[in-house]
């Protein structure tokens, strides 16, 4: 089982559509049902969510997990923050 968190902040200054997407990659590919979006739909607004995903896989020793993330949308900010709050992370619990 694998749990991860993500700490978006986006920011819209005029009005559309900004989101991010954050995933699972195993070995540098995407692993499906990974993924986590957050987005913002209005005018002049800002924040920060926890976005995140928990879901089963199957792991071989060696195996090397990263979290990735990007945006969709032209204008405004949008970033992951990771910093020592512990929002953004990545946990596996192995099966014997």
């Amino acid at each position: 089982m694998v749990f991860y968190n993500a700490r978006p902040y986006l920011s819209l200054p005029g009005s559309g559509q900004l989101s991010t997407t954050t995933a699972v990659f195993k070995n540098g590919t995407l692993i499906p049902g990974s993924e986590a979006i957050t987005e913002i739909r209005d005018f002049d607004q800002s924040g920060q969510d926890t976005a995140g995903q928990t879901f089963m896989h199957t792991f071989s020793s060696g195996d090397t997990l990263t979290l990735h993330a990007y945006r969709i949308g032209q204008s405004g900010t949008a970033k992951i923050f990771s910093n020592p709050d512990g929002r953004t992370h990545i946990m596996a619990r192995l099966a014997f």
